[in-house]
């Protein structure tokens, strides 16, 4: 079991957090969330940062640790600012119950950076292995034919496996941030525009560290980056189209599965998803359409998600996501059948999904979808009637969930592992607020009319 363990840092005073296929954060604005979610995608990326550090050495005979050390410097700067003004902090981080990366302050502020035990360390950095398979793939880096493009390929394939399953970390990472309509709601020049200014912005901050920086902007970069793959995949086609080319190649393809996640998305967005020479459009019926950049707010804040979602179980693909606020503008119907995607992406492929929310109905949705799973596993006579009400596919086991509900610094887990369901007391906490108002106004509003 994978998890994190935080204390004095930013808003969080102390906390443990264990990692399931499906992670829920709910708690109001500046208690936690996103630091927590910002924090693991931190340490769950590190393997590809140290395979993305060893393709850009390639040429080179350097010290990879030095290197690797000054990345993870720069990469903590990045997402949560200068240590020189923080509290003696600890983050560590369990890649499974042996091996963990700790963070904390040096006497001089600066950041502390240790693997344990040793034999982590150097199973990454100074074994034979490692150094066996970089020196491979720069051998074979300079391809001249298919032959030797093959042989690559495999070797780099060894590479990467070897360093993640040191790690112990197999799926690829993607923060999906909230404002994410930025993606869809602005010119292209703009948007070139807009990525030409950051990405100049991020090396002025990396040549100059003391400069003030918004600290998002390296996670938003990662987003538009794979954002613009993701349109390169959809150029031309919708999502039926990318299930005909890949059955075309003679590639496996789930058609149930994929005809189900497609019902659902073309659901939220009522109506269906192309992208043709003139851009991307959502059509309401054969002939009418918007362009994606009038579309509602909804429908441009989810796009991305539905989008990815798509690929993950067309490609299946092992991936580790972080979604903040996956509600932004949606109906509570819409939440719903997101929520249910989200079941079919756990249930249909080895991935890991963390949701930061303020939205009661997120959480409502979920315990539909675990509570559907418990009535089944109590009595399977009545599968079949539980299946008609919400289909297997979209069932959450309970002992891949976990959820927590942040307050004053400290989380507390709100997940009910006797009964498999998130504890109702939090799920009414709100309306019971609000329905203790009504009842006051109420009865002044009898007084009145005495």
């Amino acid at each position: 079991m994978q998890k994190i363990l935080i204390k004095e840092f930013q808003a969080i005073t102390e906390m443990e957090i264990e990692l399931s296929n499906i992670l829920v954060l709910i708690g109001e604005q500046a208690s936690g969330k996103s630091t927590i979610s910002k924090l693991i995608y931190f340490f769950k990326s590190l393997p590809q940062d140290f395979i993305d550090l060893i393709f850009e050495n390639l040429e080179t005979d350097v010290d990879l640790r030095d290197l690797f050390w000054s990345k993870v410097r720069q990469k903590f700067y990045n997402y949560f600012g200068s240590t020189r003004h923080l509290p003696d902090f600890e983050i560590e981080y369990y890649y499974d119950q042996d091996k963990f990366i700790s963070l904390s302050l040096h006497p001089d502020r600066g950041l502390k950076f240790h693997f344990n035990p040793d034999n982590f360390f150097q199973s990454i950095f100074v074994n034979n292995e490692i150094r066996r398979f970089i020196q491979n793939v720069r051998q074979l880096s300079k391809q001249t034919n298919a032959y030797e493009r093959s042989a690559f390929q495999r070797v780099v394939n060894d590479l990467e496996t070897y360093i993640k399953t040191q790690f112990n970390e197999y799926r690829l990472p993607l923060f999906i941030p909230a404002n994410r309509n930025i993606t869809v709601s602005y010119p292209d020049q703009f948007k070139l525009d807009f990525y030409g200014n950051l990405r100049s912005d991020l090396v002025r901050q990396e040549s100059n560290p003391s400069k003030i920086q918004s600290i998002d902007l390296h996670l938003m970069i990662s987003f538009l980056e794979q954002t613009e793959r993701i349109k390169q995949r959809f150029k031309s086609n919708d999502f039926l189209d990318l299930v005909e080319e890949k059955e075309i190649l003679g590639l496996p393809v789930d058609r149930n599965t994929l005809s189900i996640a497609q019902t659902k998305i073309e659901k939220i967005l009522r109506g269906q998803y192309r992208q043709d020479q003139y851009g991307e459009k959502i059509f309401y019926d054969d002939e009418n359409y918007v362009h994606l950049n009038n579309a509602s707010s909804g429908q441009q804040e989810v796009i991305r998600i539905l989008q990815d979602i798509f690929l993950i179980l067309l490609d299946k693909e092992k991936a580790f996501r972080v979604i903040e606020e996956p509600e932004a503008h949606l109906y509570p119907q819409a939440q719903k059948l997101l929520v249910e995607l989200f079941a079919i992406v756990l249930n249909q492929t080895d991935s890991q999904i963390i949701i930061t929310t303020h939205s009661p109905y997120i959480l409502s949705a979920l315990n539909n979808l675990l509570f559907a799973r418990r009535v089944s596993a109590k009595n399977d006579t009545v599968s079949e009637e539980v299946g008609a009400i919400i289909p297997p596919i979209s069932w959450i086991e309970p002992d891949t969930t976990d959820v927590y509900f942040l307050r004053d610094g400290r989380c507390t887990s709100i997940f009910d592992n006797e009964t498999g369901l998130v504890d109702q007391n939090y799920l009414d906490e709100i309306s019971e607020d609000l329905g203790a108002d009504f009842q006051e106004l109420y009865h002044i509003h009898a007084r009145s009319f005495a």
